[in-house]
């Protein structure tokens, strides 16, 4: 009926939001046929203003593809330099403290779980969780403000 699988989609969305916002306030005896009746409308309603629009050069077009989701080159880049740096950071760890990190960080286990397969407590395993945060946050902070910082020229004015 609108031509175009986007706005279709549009129309569905506003259905739906229709029916959440407020739902109708009498039983329906046929909701699919309710349904088909409030798409249709809204359909209709999307064609009306969509005429509009274009009569009164307001012609939106509508993009063919979505943008992709993939990162750009430069943001690869960084994305890889970054994990670079924590590979870095998490080697200067202590090698229990690296485990812990990794177990709960990467391997998504729980501290209970940890602290079980370890045998020590929940509180160390938070302990060690904490020391390994701040050191890789620090690790990777530090390594930002050395590569952004340089060298600053102070001017100075003379007066006589």
């Amino acid at each position: 009926m609108l031509g175009c699988r986007l706005r279709a989609e549009d129309v569905v969305q506003d259905v739906w939001i229709k029916l959440t916002e407020s739902p109708p306030e009498a039983e329906i005896q046929r909701p699919v046929a309710y349904l088909f009746r409030l798409v249709r409308n809204l359909a209709i309603d999307h064609l009306r203003r969509r005429g509009l629009e274009v009569r009164h050069g307001a012609n939106e077009e509508v993009p063919l593809t979505a943008p992709s989701a993939d990162p750009t080159p430069e943001q690869a880049a960084i994305d890889q330099d970054l994990l670079r740096q924590l590979a870095g950071a998490l080697a200067e760890l202590p090698d229990r403290t690296r485990l812990v990190f990794e177990m709960n960080r990467i391997g998504g286990h729980s501290v209970a779980e940890i602290a079980a397969k370890l045998d020590v407590s929940a509180g160390f395993v938070y302990r060690l969780l904490r020391e390994a945060t701040v050191h890789c946050g620090k690790r990777l902070h530090d390594v930002r403000s050395d590569s952004s910082s340089a060298p600053v020229q102070k001017h100075t004015r003379q007066t006589s």
